[in-house]
């Protein structure tokens, strides 16, 4: 059956608003929890659920986690009915309504033996294969648990796989508040002062008591934040996280399921692909932008030197991020770093034979040599073309030596194209990932730039950088 936001389950909340105590005290101990989440866009209170907390997903779309927050006891006809609004809900929009929380202060007796087991499943049962035989019987256990009690099967299914059973009691909000600040984000819930922490916390109220009107933006919450902290803790300098590993993010993370471009079957990976990868990472871009005045984003070090560069790229510093790399470690921040003590790579010039508009830009950095590898890619189709290798043989060891070494590649690449009129560039980088976001980050006005991964035994084409 569709659902709207005009049914009369849905306007009831927002017409009896005043004394919803309970949820609005749910919703402030869990503003921390939901802003240290970086995919969290905003949150509303009396849409389809009690509460809504809204998770980016793409351009224009949304993952929403509804609770139903009730401050009495349900009864077991209740409880029940409950369930079977959050899964019509889920039927209307499943692909935008990913998770379901019933909040209460205490489950009767009878319904007790659901939240245990589902509990249990999702404590212990998560060091097990998700494959394993012990975690389906017990599935098949509450299953059958729920058909005893008069559930159907379909039910029994969303209840397992969406379904979050959350005991909390709203009292002392504020004292819990400021716990949940130190949890989430230590440097808050440690160093704010305890008039600040009433201050952040009078803020957020104030904020929520408009949710039922309109989307609480995480913009506005972190101008709240700002507000408040002024320049007692470096609010400014928290980086938002990216992921990019070979699983699709959960909710509330910000990310890139990896995974085609991260295994030795990357090479398969078409230019559409390429594509898709590029326009889901300015996506999230465009939303860090518009949803924070935060302009750090953190990066994972363990990537192919192709992805480490094509992000760098589509996060570029014309766009006024800032990014830092963790490798081991060790974390390497973008930044501006004034001009190099002295070259930082060694250069020698290959001329072209005969006429090309193509070139080749070999960048190694306490790496093995390259030649005789990329010569033999695509049966030497690069032979031939201008070529310029930048060769050092001392590790790159701190964030000022990546930022001179990529602004040097950088230099030298347009040097390369301007000279010898290039339309494009064949770049091989051989070094550490985080050389490869660097240069990537710094890339722009270059022309066509075409990034290459050495996978088993010889070099691929990968991505094309339109700078």
């Amino acid at each position: 059956m569709p659902k709207t936001l005009l049914d009369a389950d849905a306007v009831g909340g927002a017409t009896a608003r005043e004394g919803f105590e309970y949820q609005d005290a749910f919703a402030l101990q869990h503003l921390p929890q939901w802003l240290s989440q970086d995919a969290f866009s905003h949150v509303v209170s009396e849409a389809l659920g009690d509460v809504e907390a809204c998770y980016f997903a793409g351009p224009g779309q949304f993952k929403r986690y509804a609770f139903e927050a009730k401050g009495n006891r349900l009864t077991l006809s209740q409880l029940w009915a409950e369930l079977e609004q959050f899964h019509t809900i889920w039927e209307a929009s499943p692909d935008e309504f990913e998770r379901f929380g019933l909040v209460c202060s205490e489950y009767v007796d009878k319904f007790q033996p659901l939240v245990n087991m589902l509990a249990r499943l999702r404590g212990v049962g998560g060091s097990y294969s998700t494959d394993s035989s012990i975690i389906e019987e017990t599935r098949q256990k509450l299953v059958r648990w729920l058909v005893d009690n008069g559930q159907s099967t379909t039910l029994a299914d969303f209840i397992i796989e969406r379904v979050d059973f959350i005991e909390f009691s709203s009292a002392n909000a504020d004292a819990v508040f400021k716990g949940k600040l130190a949890e989430h984000f230590e440097s808050l819930g440690m160093d704010l002062s305890g008039r600040q922490q009433v201050a952040l916390a009078g803020e957020f109220k104030r904020l929520f008591d408009a949710a039922h009107l309109g989307p609480v933006s995480r913009a506005a919450l972190e101008q709240a934040i700002a507000k408040v902290v002024g320049t007692s803790v470096d609010w400014m300098a928290l980086p938002s996280r990216l992921t990019l590993d070979s699983r699709a993010p959960s909710l509330g993370k910000l990310g890139l399921d990896a995974t085609d471009f991260l295994a030795a079957g990357a090479e398969a990976r078409l230019r559409a692909d390429w594509a898709s990868a590029g326009q889901r990472i300015d996506a999230i871009r465009e939303f860090l932008l518009g949803s924070r005045a935060r302009r750090s984003v953190a990066l994972p070090g363990q990537l192919r030197m192709s992805l480490a560069c094509f992000v760098g790229a589509h996060l570029k510093a014309t766009h006024e991020m800032h990014l830092q790399v963790k490798q081991r470690d060790e974390i390497f921040r973008t930044g501006n770093y004034g001009a190099a003590p002295g070259p930082m790579f060694s250069c020698s010039d290959e001329p072209a034979v005969g006429v090309a508009d193509e070139g080749v830009l070999v960048v190694e950095a306490a790496t093995l040599a390259a030649g005789a590898d990329i010569d033999a890619f695509g049966s030497g189709a690069l032979k031939g073309m201008p070529r310029r290798t930048l060769t050092r043989a001392a590790p790159l060891t701190s964030s000022e030596e990546f930022h001179w070494a990529a602004q040097e590649a950088k230099a030298s690449l347009a040097e390369l194209r301007a000279r010898h009129g290039l339309k494009r560039v064949h770049l091989f980088l051989k070094g550490p990932a985080v050389l490869g976001v660097f240069l990537g980050y710094r890339l722009n006005a270059v022309g066509r730039v075409q990034l290459y991964d050495w996978v088993g035994d010889r070099y691929v084409a990968t991505a094309e950088l339109q700078t």
